[in-house]
């Protein structure tokens, strides 16, 4: 049989239904015109009631036309349908589709987690006009009473449709192959608390605040490893499950996080720093939650069997500031030796805050482009040459330095994609280079803007 679990309104998935396990996910109105309307009679009085309890948001645009309210609702197709049964499966379903969708640096939604999607977890209890029923306000479980004229509202933010398309949510298919029949119970209950944990860090409007969310973080490292009942270090437990090498920024990150962040929380009752900081840099670059979050789903790939989908390398490039990076690249000294090496390349500089040491950014800059200009023509790439001109005789410390990069990377891409067939001959001739310096560009757009703008500021 099919028994009702609960709602989403504000959320939409696109094209098909979600499927974990015997939980289905159905969106309505459908866009392709097809009605999966619960099968219960009292389940379909109930999923009518509460969809008239929400006010009306924008909506978008479908080839059905303007979709008023967006509805989701999920059943189980199950015999069972106890009421422990029921809630066990709407809270499992519940956690591991948020866990699905805040995967940090490649959400699926903008600012999913600010928005208040509300999920009511069916059937009520009491009776009469007023009816209770189990809810997650963003996930956060209350209950809410219910007379049937009651509207919920926004918490004091807009609330509008969120559009989600199911194969843009992370591991789908090895979190249903691996939760729905892989995992020992036990195991399972583990790991889903620790998810639980994790999905709790991404609450924005938390009153706690950052360092709520780094305790909530750091109680799901807890609960994964289940340190206290196996007399482990969160140190010992990240470096064996994701096989650290010894003396990496990911050992260094693992020894900061667990001594500066954990351990200074619950001796201290803060941490001591919120930001990660390499052993080679003057200052922190990447937050320890932002680390922390993408660290702990690798963790949880390992535990739990699914794909692992950043590799320790990848890991350790993101520990790694930019100001490393170019300190590394400058002491090779030319553009040979870099094209050489293979663990700091150009392509590995990021678009992210602090950017690194100007001087730094204006030597690299002038290196590739000296380079350049002994390998392209003058005549065959005059507006080329022209701004390569402007940037190698430019003043280290010239303020309108990054708009010559902006130029720059215009005219790459024109003579790239823009069809001139003869200049890109030219620099197919130096198509390597072409390519480092056209990454360069616009990292060095960036960098040198957002230097420029924070000494005016100061």
């Amino acid at each position: 049989m099919d028994k009702l679990l609960g709602i989403l309104p504000y959320l939409y998935f696109y094209d098909e239904p979600i499927r974990l396990g015997s939980v289905t996910l159905f969106s309505l109105p459908d866009i392709q015109g097809r009605d999966f309307a619960p099968k219960e009679e009292t389940d379909r009085e109930y999923l009518q009631e509460l969809s008239k309890c929400f006010p009306v948001p924008r909506g978008f645009i479908s080839d059905k036309g303007k979709i008023k309210r967006a509805l989701t609702y999920f059943i189980l197709q199950h015999e069972d349908s106890n009421e422990q049964h029921l809630y066990n499966e709407a809270r499992k379903t519940i956690n591991l589709l948020r866990y699905m969708i805040l995967c940090p640096g490649s959400q699926g939604l903008n600012d999913f987690e600010t928005s208040a999607i509300y999920t009511f977890d069916l059937p009520p209890l009491g009776g009469g006009d007023s009816l209770t029923y189990h809810c997650w306000i963003n996930f956060v479980q209350e209950e809410w009473p219910m007379p049937a004229y009651q509207n919920f509202g926004p918490l004091g933010w807009y609330v509008d449709v969120e559009i989600l398309q199911a194969l843009n949510l992370e591991d789908f298919e090895s979190i249903n192959r691996q939760f729905y029949g892989a995992l020992e119970n036990k195991l399972e209950a583990n790991i889903l608390l620790a998810i639980e944990w994790y999905n709790y860090s991404f609450l924005k409007y938390s009153p706690r605040g950052l360092e709520g969310r780094l305790i909530d973080i750091s109680i799901a490292f807890d609960t994964l490893f289940r340190l206290q009942e196996n007399n482990s270090t969160l140190y010992d437990c990240i470096n064996t499950t994701l096989e650290v090498a010894e003396k990496t920024p990911l050992e260094r990150w693992s020894r900061d996080f667990y001594g500066k962040v954990r351990s200074a929380t619950m001796h201290f009752g803060k941490p001591a720093t919120l930001v990660y900081k390499h052993p080679q840099a003057t200052e922190g670059h990447i937050s320890f939650l932002l680390s922390a979050q993408k660290i702990f789903r690798e963790c949880v790939a390992v535990k739990a069997g699914l794909n692992r989908r950043i590799s320790n390398d990848s890991l350790i490039e993101e520990l790694t500031p930019n100001e490393v990076i170019l300190k590394k690249l400058k002491s090779l000294g030319s553009y040979k030796k870099i094209k050489n090496e293979r663990q700091f390349t150009i392509w590995k500089l990021r678009q992210t805050y602090p950017v690194g040491e100007r001087a730094d950014i204006v030597w690299l800059g002038k290196l590739l482009l000296s380079e350049m200009s002994k390998q392209i023509s003058v005549k065959n790439s005059p507006a080329l040459s022209s701004v390569i001109s402007l940037i190698l005789s430019a003043d280290s410390d010239d303020a309108n330095l990054w708009s010559k990069y902006v130029q720059l990377d215009s005219e790459l891409n024109r003579i790239l994609f823009g069809g001139d067939v003869e200049q890109a001959k030219q620099l197919s001739k130096c198509f390597f280079l072409a390519h480092d310096v056209s990454q360069f560009a616009r990292f060095a757009w960036y960098a040198l803007q957002r230097l420029t703008y924070n000494k005016k500021r100061n």
